[in-house]
């Protein structure tokens, strides 16, 4: 894989998969090369009639969570954007988002250790922590959501705030235009599904129950083991003071 790397069936390979997904998410489909954000051009792609993807091989000025930088690595990840009109909330879309992503990529790797991290990164965890692999970003703008997906595939320099992991570092190829179907098929059917089936979905893959947190909420620094989390409505720590819950929406994570 290289930035030269020749994308020109992406188009073809993909509007034929939107018709083979059940309830697919997408209608039109936008290809480039390179692009500065495929979040921007969901969004001047977008449409009343249907939901649209904008995928790219080189990404020159992405942006992850808190306006962090995504660094592409020169065609190293898949960055993927999806803009749809939806009455979800943000925090309903980042759970969704993130599972499709959990679940693409534990297909692909399925004897590698892949979890969810609140809020939208999917980590895989090893004896030296966690290593994020992809991550979600959700945006709205003039009515529409934008929900970026973005995927280590080859080997990186550290971007977004973390040690990242990619597929190549795992001893694995992946095809980011079979990844970006696997994704879309995924956000489609995970779009349809009920609060109560995220919930159970993400409790069997959590990476944060367990383990020693802190959280930013109503500008106050939370800190304690996290002992329950439902993604979409709430955070529970003990902390040295007592058990403590954080409403999902008004917390982030500060690691």
């Amino acid at each position: 894989m290289n930035p030269s790397e020749d994308i020109t069936g992406w188009g073809d390979r993909i509007e034929h998969a939107i018709g083979t997904i059940d309830g697919c998410c997408v209608s039109q489909v936008f290809v480039y090369q390179r692009v500065s954000s495929t979040q921007d051009a969901a969004f001047r792609h977008r449409s009343a009639s249907g939901g649209v993807l904008a995928v790219a091989s080189e990404q020159t000025a992405g942006r992850g969570r808190l306006g962090r930088r995504w660094d592409d690595g020169l065609a190293g990840t898949l960055p993927m954007s999806v803009a749809i009109e939806t009455n979800l909330s943000d925090v309903q879309l980042a759970a969704r988002a993130g599972l499709a992503a959990l679940d693409a990529c534990t297909d692909r790797l399925p004897n590698t250790n892949v979890l969810i991290k609140w809020p939208n990164d999917v980590v895989v965890r090893a004896d030296a922590g966690d290593r994020k692999l992809a991550g979600v970003l959700i945006e709205r703008r003039e009515g529409f959501s934008i929900i970026g997906v973005g995927v280590n595939v080859r080997s990186n320099e550290p971007s977004d705030g973390y040690e990242p992991v990619s597929f190549e570092d795992l001893g694995v190829g992946a095809d980011r235009c079979d990844l970006a179907i696997g994704i879309m098929g995924g956000l489609s059917a995970w779009l349809r599904a009920t609060d109560d089936e995220v919930r159970r979905r993400w409790s069997s893959s959590d990476a944060m129950v367990g383990t020693d947190r802190a959280f930013e909420s109503d500008r106050q620094t939370v800190r304690g083991r996290v002992i329950a989390l439902d993604p979409l409505a709430s955070i529970t720590l003990r902390t040295e003071v007592g058990d403590r819950t954080l409403d999902a929406s008004r917390a982030r994570t500060t690691d």
